[in-house]
């Protein structure tokens, strides 16, 4: 089973208090828990993360995490062409398929390579496999079947700031109101509103990476700043001159 997977970060993090997750990237989550607990929110539900277990989040921009108690966790942030559902978490003992296995070496070559530099193709490799592997012999993740729908997704991503769901329906040669409802079906929102969501997102990132507001907003596709600090803060409560305030405080 041959499975896209683009691993955008990884590594083992320790925390004794809940921590903001980075959402600049609509990516998956795939979490280890070497040893604590956690509890994490997704689509207003609740999800427990306990010792020797894996768990996958699918792509989303809600998640939120509390009641930390000392949580030691190994994890890929990851997009895959192959779209999970959204609000659906996949959790399951590394006791199976020897997973427990799999993660001691992640950790190993995680110790062994601070910097991530000489490790990340490997394990993007080594990651690969793993969910090839679950797909065949383990847990069957929630993958959203429709190809119209993660061929959406993948269009969305590449050209968000351009990208209008009438656009979207056209090169999918797609009625509109049906690609809308196929897409939240699966997806939990609108075409539309992901649009937004990965357009802001975009921008969340270009400010992180020293970008102007300005250029954050022409980058993304805004015909203004103004526009693009309207959809900043309807989405993020919060605006990008605050956003870059705060970053800043934090260096």
């Amino acid at each position: 089973m041959d499975i896209y997977v683009n691993l955008f970060s990884f590594g083992r993090r320790f925390f004794h208090a809940p921590w903001v997750i980075d959402l600049s990237r609509l990516v998956n989550r795939l979490y280890y828990v070497n040893s604590g607990s956690a509890v994490m929110h997704l689509a207003g539900r609740s999800h427990e993360l306990h010792a020797g277990m894996v768990y996958i989040f699918p792509q989303c921009h809600d998640l939120v995490i509390t009641e930390v108690r000392d949580f030691d966790h190994t994890y890929f942030n990851f997009f895959s062409a192959r779209t999970l559902h959204y609000g659906s978490v996949t959790a399951f003992p590394a006791t199976e398929m020897a997973t427990n296995s799999f993660f001691e070496y992640v950790n190993w070559l995680i110790a062994r390579d601070p910097e991530r530099e000489r490790s990340h193709e490997m394990l993007e490799t080594l990651l690969k496999g793993f969910l090839s592997t679950l797909e065949l012999y383990g847990p069957k993740l929630p993958y959203v079947t429709n190809e119209a729908v993660n061929q959406a997704v993948r269009l969305i991503h590449e050209e968000s700031p351009t990208m209008t769901t009438a656009l979207l329906a056209k090169r999918l040669s797609l009625n509109e109101s049906y690609l809308i409802r196929l897409f939240h079906g699966a997806i939990g929102t609108s075409p539309m509103q992901y649009i937004r969501t990965c357009r802001v997102l975009r921008g969340r990132e270009l400010l992180l990476s020293g970008a102007s507001v300005q250029a954050a907003a022409e980058q993304c596709g805004y015909q203004s700043a103004t526009a693009f600090h309207k959809a900043f803060k309807t989405e993020l409560h919060i605006t990008p001159s605050e956003l870059k305030k705060q970053y800043k405080q934090l260096q």
